[in-house]
């Protein structure tokens, strides 16, 4: 004998395991598919958000880079007086005159005259050549010294000063290096084509053998040495207001950071990723439900952080750190954001954002 409600019992306990059974497969798809499309899908990328690095302590060489051109110790531009024909042309390309030598008579009569000793740099006519009034005839350069003209960006013009040494390179001269000296630092900054004001600086050029009036120069200026000084890639720091700050870990994973072994997934974005002890772990619960999958190595990438702003003073610069004077200690670590970094969201969750950066076992 069957009872009704004996009926009811076991058609819902069915119908309670049948829907227990499809949750169990819809979970496992979303995570299957979830992983898949974060990971494989085409165009899905994802790279750290940040960098990291730690404060460095040492002797520190301060440099700063500029550009510009070769100029002579001084050049005369010979123009003609008058529209008239060339009937005499006394001089050559590449000839050295002496102040007051002929180098041109006009059919009127007229003597045209180096200004200067030096080189005729240039010589654009001819004899039999017609010329108008304001024409340039010749160019006459003394090289007996020669200068770089270079432009000192603002940011970087407070440390150069006279007296410097400098080491010059030219594209002309590929594999050479020249030495010289600051002698003067411009006080009056123009705006370049890029809206960067720039500050003229004049370098004499120790003996500049093959190098050529106008040739484009480089100069690394030495701007100073410190012993025992704390610095930090200049990528590192952040510009706001006028003032200089460095980014770090948020205090949470500072503390992780410096403990081992480390629980966070190293690259930011990750549900697996590299710690900081260099072994590898898994991105805990939030990384598997929110992150992709990868990674990195600490020094090189960090799991995703609010990061924390610190003022700092700086100092000397050069072509690739800081020295910093004040507000941070050597060894602690900075972040620097990455230009490369990227996130492609997924629609339906957040794939490969949040990763790696919290929680999760070895």
């Amino acid at each position: 004998m069957v009872f009704q409600g004996d009926v009811s019992m076991k058609t819902w306990i069915k119908t309670l395991g049948i829907v227990v059974i499809i949750v169990i497969v819809l979970g496992a798809g979303y995570f299957v598919l979830r992983d898949r499309h974060s990971v494989a899908a085409p165009g899905t990328t994802t790279t750290a958000a940040y960098l990291t690095s730690q404060a460095a302590q040492g002797t520190f060489n301060g440099q700063v880079s500029a550009i510009g051109s070769v100029a002579p110790n001084a050049l005369a531009v010979v123009q003609s007086p008058s529209s008239d024909t060339i009937s005499t042309l006394s001089v050559k390309l590449n000839q050295t005159v002496a102040a007051g030598a002929t180098l041109a008579t006009l059919s009127n009569g007229q003597t045209l005259t180096s200004p200067i000793t030096g080189t005729v740099i240039s010589l654009p006519v001819a004899a039999g050549s017609y010329v108008t009034a304001g024409e340039t005839l010749a160019t006459v350069a003394d090289t007996s010294t020669l200068f770089a003209n270079v432009e000192v960006p603002e940011q970087f013009v407070r440390e150069v000063a006279d007296g410097q040494t400098v080491t010059l390179t030219l594209p002309a001269l590929v594999g050479q290096t020249f030495s010289g000296t600051v002698t003067e630092v411009g006080e009056q900054g123009t705006a370049n084509s890029s809206g960067v004001v720039e500050y003229p600086a004049t370098i004499k050029i120790s003996s500049p053998s093959h190098i050529l009036v106008g040739m484009s120069i480089t100069a690394d200026i030495n701007t100073g040495t410190v012993n025992n000084a704390v610095y930090v890639p200049t990528s590192a720091l952040v510009t706001l207001n006028g003032k200089f700050y460095v980014l770090e870990p948020g205090p949470g994973l500072t503390k992780r950071l410096a403990g081992s072994p480390a629980r966070f997934g190293g690259n930011g974005f990750s549900g697996v990723g590299t710690g900081a002890a260099g072994s590898a772990h898994t991105g805990g619960l939030f990384g598997r439900l929110f992150g992709g999958s990868g990674t990195a190595k600490f020094g090189t990438s960090l799991a995703s952080t609010i990061p924390v702003e610190v003022p700092v003073k700086t100092g000397l610069m050069n072509l690739s750190a800081t020295q910093i004077t004040s507000g941070i200690s050597a060894g602690q670590t900075v972040l620097i954001p990455n230009p490369s970094a990227t996130t492609t969201p997924t629609a339906g969750h957040f794939g490969g954002g949040f990763g790696g950066g919290f929680g999760g076992g070895q």
